[in-house]
């Protein structure tokens, strides 16, 4: 099997084209296509369909092309090992970020202690919510994310270094008391989908307390869901840490949220196995470090003036 043809596979199938991805390899379409006629002959098999607007993946091609993925990767990280031999980490390394964390806070850091000590490791972040990070980090995709998990997954790894307590952030005027109780089942909420982990520790809260949450929308873009709150159109539910930052951006209100024992864990995970690579080791190390110096401090926010309403219940 040519592990180029793949490679060519992978390119078409990404940019929907024949024509547009041999222009993008510098290959005359002509020849990219026997290519693809060479791969079907090995597997015996149709991989893609042939239509108007371009080529889409059949069955079996979409099988090669998971697997082509796979294999590519794999080759970049032999190349990196063959590399260390004679040098410094080098490779690609993925790094992955559940987005309503304060992981997001530790990109920059990372990016930029890589490139300070490591300048032949190309780091790919990939911010995403929980459970398409643990599918691709239990299918090989990732090397390492941070994720809030309610339940630990089998075949992932957990280094755990912060555990925070919850908080409704938002415009003071959404977070109205009643007789000094602000009722939960009354604020208007943006908050992630269903699949979040947040999300489902929010819903847990909810159900013990026997109340529905009044939901406004569903928002998975961190960023979406930030403007969204700052321009009033609801209050949200966050991490201590991420909460007080977005209060600060727009003079938003702090109430607590679910009680003492609502706190969410997150971890540095990878799959079980050994990471492979010289590059993503260190970087784990280097990511491990950030982590435990930027930790939140689990302290709760200044107290509320005189007159705000009590914790939500």
């Amino acid at each position: 099997m040519d592990l180029r043809r793949l490679q060519f596979l992978v390119r078409i199938i990404d940019m929907g084209s024949i024509t547009r991805a041999a222009d993008a390899l510098g290959i005359a379409q002509p020849a990219l296509s026997q290519h693809v006629q060479a791969l079907e002959r090995s597997f015996g098999a149709a991989l893609l369909v042939r239509g108007q607007h371009g080529v889409t993946p059949t069955e079996a091609g979409r099988v090669a092309y998971r697997n082509a993925k796979l294999l590519g990767r794999q080759m970049e990280r032999a190349r990196a090992e063959v590399k260390v031999l004679a040098g410094a980490p080098a490779g690609r390394v993925t790094v992955g970020v559940a987005p309503h964390s304060h992981a997001r806070f530790l990109v920059q850091p990372l990016l930029a202690a890589t490139r300070a000590r490591y300048p032949d490791v190309v780091l790919h972040i990939n911010e995403n919510f929980e459970g398409v990070l643990a599918a691709d980090l239990l299918l090989g995709r990732l090397d390492m994310a941070f994720l809030y998990e309610i339940v630990p997954r089998p075949g992932l790894r957990y280094r755990a270094f912060s555990a925070e307590p919850l908080r409704l952030v938002g415009h003071p005027g959404l977070l109205t008391a009643r007789r000094g109780v602000l009722p939960l089942d009354d604020v208007k909420l943006l908050l992630p989908g269903g699949a979040n982990a947040l999300r489902q520790l929010i819903d847990a809260v909810f159900s013990r307390l026997r109340l529905q949450p009044r939901l406004v929308a569903e928002i998975e873009s961190f960023q979406t869901l930030s403007v969204a709150t700052l321009r009033g159109l609801g209050a949200t539910i966050l991490p201590l840490s991420v909460a007080a930052r977005l209060a600060e951006r727009g003079g938003l209100a702090l109430r607590p949220f679910g009680g003492r024992g609502t706190r969410v864990a997150l971890s540095l995970c990878t799959p079980a196995e050994e990471i492979a690579s010289e590059a993503g080791r260190v970087i784990f190390q280097l990511a491990s470090d950030l982590a435990d110096a930027v930790r939140p401090a689990a302290r709760p926010p200044s107290p509320p003036p005189p007159g705000a309403p009590a914790p939500a219940r």
